[in-house]
């Protein structure tokens, strides 16, 4: 299920957690070396003129069997037609062959598309799980994503709507992740302010507002 949160970013939002380690030339791709250390990766920010929507997704099994990703992609709202047409899909109806052609036109047109990876070492995982105040899977999802989304926001763009799925995280992810998202987009406009309108399906039908 697709959620999108139609967003108005506060000039005066506070900053967000630094991430554990922010990389400029560590692309996300594949590597023969284990990793061990989280890291975050944006790629250039684009010079198109906004606002911009952005997509949320991730990839991974845990601590046991790899990292988890976070990514985020984003582009112009002007340019959300032809975005479409690009191919992109579920990765899972997808071939290596053409996620990897994906990857290159996501670099292909810098001024207009973005994207940000937030990779968490199976032992960065484990540690926060094993903490004496734990910190667990469900948490650091929203974490990661909270911290994506802010990094973009503080790099200068403005953003009208954020995408997620919302089964992505089990447990009340969405509950707990929608107040963490309302909370980085505040607004200080009129009866704007703290409003995040939760929507379904690309804002087609609305299903509620906070």
């Amino acid at each position: 299920m697709l959620h999108v949160l139609s967003i108005v970013p506060s000039e005066s939002m506070s900053s967000p957690e630094p991430s554990s380690s922010v990389q400029s030339s560590i692309p996300s791709a594949p590597c023969t070396s284990a990793l061990v250390d989280s890291y975050t990766y944006h790629s250039p920010t684009p010079t198109a003129e906004g606002p911009y929507i952005m997509g949320v997704d991730e990839a991974g099994r845990g601590p046991v069997l790899g990292p988890m990703v976070y990514g985020v992609a984003y582009c112009p709202a002007a340019w959300k037609e032809d975005l479409e047409q690009l191919g992109f899909a579920d990765s899972k109806t997808l071939t290596h062959e053409t996620r990897a052609g994906l990857l290159s036109v996501l670099s292909s047109e810098p001024e207009k598309l973005g994207w940000s990876v937030r990779v968490l070492s199976p032992q960065g995982i484990s540690s926060g799980m094993l903490r004496h105040i734990p910190t667990n899977l469900n948490q650091q999802s929203r974490d990661a994503t909270v911290l994506l989304i802010r990094e973009v926001i503080r790099s200068g763009l403005t953003l009208s709507e954020v995408a997620l799925e919302r089964d992505a995280h089990a447990v009340k992810w969405v509950d707990e992740g929608q107040e963490a998202l309302v909370s980085a987009f505040q607004s200080a406009v009129g009866r704007d302010k703290d409003r995040c309108a939760v929507t379904k399906d690309l804002g087609i039908k609305s299903i509620g507002t906070l």
